[in-house]
């Protein structure tokens, strides 16, 4: 129970501890040919005194916690970017990518004002960053297209084992989309390097 509790408080980003504040990273993936964005939902006290003495007990298993904020943007908008050094793409991408910031800290904040105060750090990715650092085609996100190909034409080499030993595929693109979707891949990849794992750390992997 309390590894659960801990885990709500995570994504809630609930309670009143002075400490506990979340840290914030917003993201803007691009639009591509890979799938799109979403967010994961989240917990929220209702107000009433019940539910406000259970977020400040969740605060308490939980000193700090991370929101990620996904929005869609089109490709078209950074492709003049994709080629240049991180930190080094000029005034212009700045300012683009803190009104995209505005935006999306406004939506958060529509919706959890009580966070507004509690906010420590913020961080903004675009697609182009999602080009640095995952090689994302366009930017987009969450890997590969969702379509019946990646199912079918495509299940022959998205798995862990490549055939290569020593060499394992782990991720999304393993499994499913998306953080679920992902530990998944990890489990697959595990299970497929060390079978036994499966049985001897089943608690730790599930």
């Amino acid at each position: 129970m309390e590894r659960k509790a801990r885990d709500i408080a995570r994504f809630s980003g609930a309670g009143d501890k002075p400490e506990g504040k979340p840290i914030v990273g917003a993201a803007a993936p691009g639009e591509g040919k890979g799938n799109g964005g979403g967010t994961d939902g989240a917990s929220e006290s209702d107000g009433t005194t019940e539910s406000k003495a259970s977020a400040a007990a969740l605060a308490d298993l939980v000193p700090s916690s991370t929101a990620i904020l996904v929005a869609e943007a089109p490709w078209s908008a950074f492709v003049q970017w994709q080629d240049d050094r991180v930190k080094k793409r000029g005034a212009q991408y700045e300012a683009k990518k803190a009104l995209l910031q505005d935006h999306l800290m406004s939506a958060l904040l529509a919706v959890r004002p009580d966070l507004r105060d509690r906010i420590e750090h913020v961080t903004m990715a675009s697609p182009a960053s999602n080009v640095h650092y995952l090689y994302a085609p366009h930017g987009a996100s969450y890997g590969l297209d969702h379509d019946v190909s990646r199912f079918t034409e495509c299940r022959e080499s998205l798995h862990p084992d490549t055939g290569v030993p020593g060499l394992y595929l782990t991720g999304q693109d393993v499994c499913s989309v998306g953080v679920a979707g992902a530990a998944m891949g990890g489990f697959f990849a595990a299970a497929a390097a060390s079978p036994w794992a499966l049985i001897t750390h089943a608690d730790v992997l599930l």
